[in-house]
């Protein structure tokens, strides 16, 4: 059978360009990677049988020319078939502690729950809030905010009902469920931060309350971590 670098091979060989952009043809050969290497496993398995051996037989007596019409057919398939679905697709937020909600549904609103913010600072000044939950599910709202010039993402949520009675250790769990383990103390606030390879970082804590999650696009210093989560009142 034929490998999955040698169908990559002529898959790029092809001229995609002129049918879909590069960023579609990457989603595309992605998923497509995935599947046949999951075919590859199933037929793994199945050159074991009788029925694949049979069938391998008849197929053999196929002319090569109907066998290559059959793998472009596939391919335009595959093709088009992913494009209408990568397309069809909306873009999703993940919130943590609930389900994904579609961008296009992201309503603002304003929060029945206690909240808090940077001192100096209104919801007004920073764009409002917008709402990142499910209609059904525990309210989560955000606003986006910048320190220095790293813009950050703060989202607020009532404490949930888990984590009434050992608020601390909860905290913790869900921090290293997020991979946030370093831990640091403002002001008598627990704080976990956890940074990505590609920079990004994530911080968790419980304020008046509230559990805060703070997500930056590139690194912040643990100093200014310290000045802004202090300024949140």
């Amino acid at each position: 059978m034929v490998s999955w670098k040698v169908w990559k091979k002529r898959i790029k060989s092809l001229p995609w360009n002129k049918v879909v952009s590069d960023e579609t043809l990457a989603k595309l050969t992605k998923a497509i990677s995935t599947s046949i290497k999951f075919l590859e496993k199933v037929f793994a398995k199945l050159q074991k049988t009788a029925i694949y051996k049979r069938a391998a037989l008849e197929l053999s007596k196929v002319p090569k020319k109907y066998k290559i019409l059959g793998i472009i057919v596939l391919i335009v398939i595959l093709l088009f078939g992913g494009k209408y679905l990568l397309s069809a697709r909306p873009e999703k937020v993940t919130v943590t502690g609930s389900k994904s909600v579609p961008v296009a549904k992201l309503v603002k609103g304003t929060p029945n729950y206690s909240t808090v913010l940077p001192q100096g600072k209104t919801i007004q000044s920073l764009g409002g809030w917008t709402r990142i939950s499910p209609p059904r599910a525990s309210p989560v709202y955000t606003y986006v905010d910048k320190i220095n010039d790293v813009q950050i993402d703060v989202s607020e949520q009532p404490l949930p009902p888990n984590f009434t009675s050992n608020p601390a250790e909860q905290l913790s769990q869900l921090a290293q469920n997020e991979n946030a383990t370093e831990k640091i103390t403002v002001n008598g606030t627990i704080v976990y931060v956890g940074t990505a390879a590609s920079g990004s970082q994530s911080v968790f804590l419980i304020k008046s309350n509230v559990l805060v999650l703070i997500e930056s696009n590139s690194t912040v210093s643990i100093n200014d971590w310290v000045k802004y989560i202090n300024s949140l009142q």
